[in-house]
């Protein structure tokens, strides 16, 4: 897949789930959802380390976003 065909996909991810979690009342809280994407490199392990940064990248944005890690390589 494409970088920008999953940011596109996790983003439609994200406000599909916005629109289930509506909160029943003003007093309850509202849940969202952000994500992080990483391109597939070297192990498993550090795909995953990427997906998260994304993920912590997002939420430090505000969340409802998508994250994007960088494309460094494994020393």
């Amino acid at each position: 897949m494409s970088p920008r065909a999953a940011r596109e996909w996790a983003e439609d991810v994200i406000e599909t789930f916005a629109g289930l979690a509506a909160p029943a009342s003003a007093k309850a809280p509202q849940l969202t959802a952000s994500a992080g994407i990483a391109r597939v490199e070297c192990t498993v392990d550090w795909t995953l380390r990427e997906a998260e940064l994304g993920l912590v990248l997002a939420r430090a944005g505000g969340g409802r976003q998508v994250g994007i890690a960088g494309r460094r390589r494994a020393a």
